[in-house]
């Protein structure tokens, strides 16, 4: 009798479609978003594992009981994985407390990866990027995502500032391995993260507190603009925020 491939391709590509976001896909904003190839895949093998299960119903014996195995086992992570984009990642605290456009930002002193302490109320225009730390793969897509828009970010007269809760050490590996060319501060003990309002409880790798992601623009020590994600997949583009920056200089 022909050999059933798709009773162990669907799978495989089951699992693929799922593990290629988190590894691959999550790096580029338009897979990010909305990871639209990877529902494409899991829904192939979703199709696949449906053809491979109708002809090992015919053959009967073991191969049914493969190909109801397989049918199950994609059709469980395509559903986990819808589950996930759709409703876990937007799983984020309520934005009541976070510093409101006109806010004051807080007088906070940081270190960066350099050991150089870092004022976050300046008189100068300057992104703020609160991020969750390296361990978060959106992060790590959003951090590189600034880093391709940071010459144009420079040309509208902005600086570019991360805000991270780890240690200066892990900061300076974070810049050498995305080879970034502006800084993270760190602020391990969270006096900007709680300054902003943007404390999320409990969510870090090690049950500890870690901000909120957010962006703000601010100037003369007042918040110009934010952008409070609902889902921590999605962050702003480099493009969201110099349309930003037009729109305040407009």
């Amino acid at each position: 009798m022909r050999r059933n491939h798709l009773l162990w391709l669907g799978p495989v590509l089951a699992l693929f479609g799922v593990l290629s976001y988190f590894t691959i896909f999550y790096q580029w904003p338009i897979l990010r978003d909305f990871p639209w190839l990877n529902l494409l895949l899991l829904l192939g093998a979703v199709a696949a594992c449906w053809r491979g299960f109708v002809r090992a119903r015919a053959a009967g014996g073991w191969r049914r009981i493969a190909g109801a195995m397989g049918m199950a086992w994609s059709i469980a992570l395509t559903g986990l994985f819808g589950v996930y984009c759709f409703a876990l990642s937007s799983s984020l605290p309520g934005a009541e407390q976070a510093l409101a456009v006109g806010g004051a930002v807080p007088d906070v002193v940081l270190e960066d990866t350099q050991g150089t302490k870092v004022a976050l109320r300046s008189p100068e225009r300057t992104l703020l990027v609160f991020y969750r730390g390296h361990w978060c793969p959106f992060c790590m897509s959003e951090l590189q995502d600034l880093q391709r828009g940071i010459a144009a970010l420079h040309a509208a007269g902005t600086r570019v500032l991360a805000v991270s809760p780890e240690s200066v050490e892990q900061n300076r590996e974070v810049v050498e391995w995305l080879d970034l060319e502006y800084p993270i501060l760190s602020d391990s003990e969270l006096k900007a993260t709680d300054g902003f309002g943007l404390r999320h409880a409990g969510i870090g790798p090690d049950g500890s507190d870690v901000p909120r992601p957010a962006s703000y623009i601010v100037e003369n020590g007042n918040v110009l603009w934010r952008n409070l994600t609902d889902n921590y997949r999605i962050r702003p583009r480099p493009g969201d925020i110099l349309a930003a920056l037009s729109s305040l200089d407009g």
